[in-house]
């Protein structure tokens, strides 16, 4: 069984008598991206301020690599980089000064680290350029460099997207999937821009009012968005029937008295359209329906 890097157990924080985190059984196992799904106020960056100590639990428990106490929690922190909000850099100097401030603050004494970091990041070109003249992209770029200093082996990232532009997305998709495939990191990144998110995690978890309501992995969400072909007939029982005996397969659902959704044939739906109506049923209209992560996202919340 893999290890646990991070196991929350009834963890809760309260503001003014109200949870704002609710009760939370969290659980990321090594290696894994988990992609921590929420709407803005929902409590995901407040949980993620518990797990790196910046704001103190009202109740319940946090594990980091299968450490409870708190002596031995503080130290397993050490193994562990974060990028909360918007990292607190000098902005009149250059990413090479700023990064080396917070190497010799934190007393690391590999000066090559820093090189290593900004490589990692793509900004091993910025030079003399000073922070406030940085993009928002650079800016976020930075941030995740100082949050890799020292090699960690767990990463937290809170909103690392949040108001870059489709460039800048791509380019910070690209350095997080190279840092988990080259450098063994797993990650716990939380996000309201599921388009992004669902083309790095392979784990996720939905939180809603400080609730956790649902985790599931990559495969199970690929079967749950796996998307169908709606076919609308005039008689959507008979088709079903049509299609188990001279196609044999029962990769369908008969979803009303004139609708029809296949799971399979998304090659060549025309292979369904013609059986039917050589067997003599009227097709309206055929329609490949494709489910998003924010689909399935919308349907968990309103379940909820």
């Amino acid at each position: 069984m893999s290890e646990s890097v991070l196991k929350t157990t009834r963890l809760s924080k309260l503001y003014g008598g109200r949870a704002v985190v609710d009760n939370i059984d969290m659980t990321i196992k090594r290696g894994e991206v988990y992609g921590f799904i929420g709407k803005n106020g929902a409590g995901k960056t407040t949980l993620l301020r518990m797990v790196t100590s910046l704001v103190r639990p009202s109740s319940g428990a946090i594990e980091l690599f299968g450490s409870p106490d708190a002596k031995a929690l503080q130290a397993a922190r050490t193994r562990m980089g974060a990028m909360i909000e918007t990292p607190a850099f000098f902005p009149k100097l250059t990413a090479q000064d700023n990064l080396e401030y917070y190497r010799l603050q934190r007393g690391l004494p590999d000066a090559g680290e820093i090189g290593r970091v900004l490589h990692s990041v793509n900004l091993t070109d910025t030079g003399q350029k000073p922070y406030h003249q940085f993009s928002l992209g650079m800016k976020q770029r930075l941030g995740l460099a100082l949050a890799i200093m020292g090699n960690p082996e767990f990463l937290i990232l809170d909103e690392p997207i949040n108001g870059l532009d489709p460039t800048g997305m791509i380019e910070f998709r690209n350095i997080i999937n190279r840092l988990h495939r080259e450098g063994n990191i797993t990650l716990l990144i939380s996000s309201h821009i599921l388009s992004e998110l669902a083309q790095v995690a392979t784990k996720y978890g939905i939180i809603h009012n400080g609730r956790l309501l649902k985790e599931f992995t990559k495969s199970e969400l690929d079967q749950q968005t796996r998307g169908y072909i709606s076919v609308k007939v005039n008689n959507a029982p008979m088709a079903g029937d049509i299609i188990r005996e001279q196609l044999d397969t029962n990769q369908f659902e008969v979803y009303s008295q004139e609708e029809i959704r296949l799971f399979a044939f998304f090659d060549d739906p025309s292979v369904i359209t013609s059986l039917l109506i050589t067997n003599g049923l009227r097709v309206y209209s055929s329609n490949e329906v494709k489910i998003s992560l924010e689909d399935y996202f919308i349907s968990v919340i309103e379940a909820a």
